[in-house]
């Protein structure tokens, strides 16, 4: 069977100030020129994840997971595989709910443009008629929580909620998601490559958390957070040491 690496973006194949650890880059190039597959899990799209990993679509040579797991796709971001969205209308009114309950949040949504700000646009300036892949909330821990709670409690059954730093607070399709994606990734690659992986996925916060619990071999950084420690098979260095070039190096032995 064929080896599949899934890396988280941020305090995984980076580290949380944003550098990029060149010792990742040439161990997946090796990873991949030894005939295994590797690509990102992140909730950046496709855009934006070159601003962090240049070149990143020169290692990916799988579809990837992006905006926290509303599609595949490739690094053009044309086709997306397996889309699960959010309606733009209603989830709008969700968002005027928020903002007025919560006046210090800042919120923005992503869609196949980008990201788009809602606090102080007009409703007939924001494009609803379009799918969102995914809505951001932006404030601090004690207002995301009770944010999270009104959530939970009014909308638990539509959406799949996560944070995925102490002060992002995310919601998107209940189908959605990183771990959702792992299954169809590999799906993917049986009927157009052929072949059967192992997935080995890797992550570090509550929004990898589900990616984990998908994974064939589950695997974090020293850094990632308790709970994803608990539930992972491998643990690898810290980030800023390398941690993919360090699972690569186990894979290669």
């Amino acid at each position: 069977m064929k080896k599949l690496i899934v890396s988280d973006v941020d305090g995984t194949f980076i580290d949380y100030d944003e550098n990029l650890i060149h010792a990742n880059v040439e161990a997946v190039k090796r990873f991949c020129d030894a005939g295994n597959y590797f690509t990102f899990a992140t909730g950046r799209f496709t855009d934006t994840l070159g601003e962090m990993v240049p070149g990143y679509e020169k290692l990916m040579n799988v579809p990837g997971i992006f905006s926290n797991g509303a599609y595949l796709s490739w690094p053009d971001g044309k086709e997306k595989l397996y889309p699960n969205y959010l309606d733009g209308k209603s989830n709008l009114g969700i968002v005027r709910q928020i903002e007025n309950r919560w006046p210090t949040v800042n919120i923005r949504f992503t869609n196949d443009d980008g990201i788009t700000w809602t606090r102080e646009i007009p409703d007939t300036e924001i494009d609803t008629d379009r799918p969102w892949h995914k809505v951001v909330v932006i404030d601090d821990p004690e207002i995301l929580l009770e944010i999270r709670s009104f959530l939970e409690s009014e909308y638990n059954s539509l959406f799949r909620f996560m944070k995925s730093s102490e002060r992002l607070f995310e919601w998107q399709n209940s189908l959605a998601g990183k771990g959702a994606m792992i299954p169809r990734l590999k799906e993917w690659i049986k009927e157009n490559l052929g072949h059967d992986c192992i997935a080995y996925c890797v992550g570090d916060y509550e929004n990898d958390l589900e990616m984990l619990e998908a994974a064939d071999v589950a695997c974090c950084p020293s850094n990632a957070i308790e709970s994803i420690k608990k539930i992972s098979d491998i643990e690898l260095c810290d980030c800023r040491d390398g941690c993919i070039a360090d699972l690569v190096s186990r894979l290669l032995k």
